[in-house]
């Protein structure tokens, strides 16, 4: 037996086959721990399994840190904040003018309906104003006819 719990005789049963896949994995987490440990200038920290020191990202197929896309995701989310208030406040403000013209219309409507009455009403105060002074013409002509046929009457 090695240093690996690999039996040195060569039986080909199931559990010596499962014991050696086992031990062929240690080995090579072995020989990748102990190989990447060996150069103490790398950014590749093999017993932690962590990378220091690591670049911001060019292209996509570059390697990341969690604090590089917390803060990338940070800045998107204060991103999407800002767009989100300003598009309240532009929805805030449109709904209000909408209102305020709204409002100003109905006022517009209600002073031309009143305009209108009020034109209605003077036009039947006109006519009834011109019938008066036809009536009134007519009895004025009636009675300076009347009182010129009576002056010639007498004269005669």
């Amino acid at each position: 037996m090695n240093k690996f719990g690999i039996s040195l005789d060569k039986r080909r049963d199931y559990v010596t086959i499962g014991r050696l896949r086992l031990a062929i994995e240690s080995l090579r987490n072995y020989v990748r721990d102990n190989a990447l440990c060996q150069d103490p200038s790398t950014d590749y920290v093999a017993k932690e399994r962590k990378i220091r020191r690591l670049a911001v990202p060019e292209v996509d197929t570059d390697a990341t840190n969690k604090r590089y896309v917390e803060l990338a995701l940070n800045s998107v989310r204060e991103e999407e904040a800002r767009y989100r208030e300003n598009i309240e406040n532009i929805t805030s403000r449109l709904r209000k003018d909408t209102d305020e013209l709204q409002k100003g219309f109905f006022m517009l409507y209600s002073n031309i309906e009143k305009a209108d009455n009020a034109r209605d009403k003077l036009l039947q105060d006109l006519r009834k104003t011109m019938k008066e002074l036809e009536e009134k013409t007519t009895t004025k002509q009636l009675f300076e006819k009347t009182m010129s046929r009576c002056d010639e009457i007498s004269t005669d």
